[in-house]
């Protein structure tokens, strides 16, 4: 339900495209140089395809959702005999339950499964939590707000529905019985009510008047109650305002560092969470050292050609300021290939 409030819609939306969006895989560190380790089956399954049933945008994308309404992720590990992971299989957030047993060990309950899973054999990312177990739900803390919302929505959505912004009331000279006044209640609501009779021009006889009660929505405070709605589900997911639709308070100078505000305040935190419960669940204990997952949030970082050609200038270096990046370094950001004694500093 909380979906169909525009608000919630567009920052799940937000965060689950983006998160799904970033490349994703599996480094390892030796001495001083960092190498990506594309032929590895764990960074397969991350960057590319965790099951035959969902490629790894959906995989991500619908973690993020899960996260953003239920404030927990689960995803089934499927492992090889020698307890390498195979495949990630999603949960629905309603059929996992964690639970200690008598000797205070943690476990998943997962419905229509005899058998708890391990936690070793699970992925649980989790929200915001209480005991660092279990994520508590945005909606469940918000569902007063968030409903707010929705009924704000459906009001609105009635009113021009039966025509309430041209309504009123019908006097009449005489005294009507109750049949009479049903009737003509009935008679006037079938003519002129409603979508399909918008526009119509009543003609009234027998003294009968027609008194009108025009509702504005920004009288009855429609507008602003939708606003600040909106404002409330973006502050919860903080996700700034211009990304949902809403310029009022966005200019040309200020989006880019609320663009930027994003991803350092509300994607990093998020990616932090994946790479730490990727690292360890799908590592072994012998690889935690040397090995880690990595999101690549460069790509969100970039900003316009001028600010990335200036950026890179500095980059490269210059007679009087040494730098920190290789010409093939540059390139491989801008998606293009090597060139020849492009490996070194200056």
């Amino acid at each position: 339900t909380a979906l169909a409030h525009a608000g919630v819609y567009a920052c799940a939306k937000i965060l689950a495209e983006s998160v799904a969006s970033l490349p994703v895989g599996l480094f390892l560190k030796q001495s001083d140089t960092i190498t990506e380790l594309t032929n590895d089956t764990r960074h397969k399954l991350i960057g590319y395809e965790p099951s035959e049933l969902y490629t790894s945008f959906d995989f991500r994308s619908t973690a993020m959702l899960h996260l953003a309404l239920h404030g927990n992720f689960y995803a089934y590990i499927n492992r090889d005999g020698n307890r390498r992971p195979t495949e990630l299989v999603i949960l629905n957030p309603h059929h996992v339950t964690p639970e200690f047993d008598p000797e205070n060990n943690l476990w998943y309950r997962v419905s229509n499964q005899k058998t708890p899973v391990r936690p070793r054999d699970m992925i649980h990312v989790k929200g915001l939590s209480s005991d660092g177990i279990i994520g508590k739900s945005p909606i469940a803390i918000f569902r007063e707000n968030i409903g707010l919302g929705i009924a704000t929505t459906n009001t609105q959505a009635s009113l021009w529905k039966n025509s309430t912004l041209m309504s009123g009331y019908l006097k009449h000279p005489g005294k009507l019985n109750a049949d009479q006044a049903e009737q003509l209640r009935a008679n006037w609501q079938s003519r002129y009510s409603g979508q399909d009779n918008a526009g119509k021009t009543p003609v009234l006889e027998s003294g009968l008047e027609f008194v009108p009660l025009t509702l504005k929505p920004q009288d009855a405070m429609f507008i602003e109650t939708a606003k600040l709605s909106l404002h409330d589900v973006c502050r919860i997911y903080r996700v700034p305002p211009h990304m949902v639709g809403d310029l009022e308070r966005s200019t040309n100078n200020n989006i880019e560092h609320q663009s930027l505000e994003f991803v350092r305040d509300t994607l990093r935190p998020w990616l932090k969470n994946w790479e730490h419960e990727l690292n360890r669940k799908l590592l072994f204990e012998g690889e935690k050292h040397k090995m880690f997952f990595h999101f690549n949030v460069d790509a969100l970082l970039r900003g316009d050609t001028k600010s990335r050609g200036e950026y890179f200038t500095r980059a490269l270096g210059s007679v009087s300021n040494p730098g920190w990046m290789t010409q093939n370094e540059v390139r491989a950001l801008e998606n293009m290939n090597p060139v020849a004694d492009g490996d070194t500093i200056y």
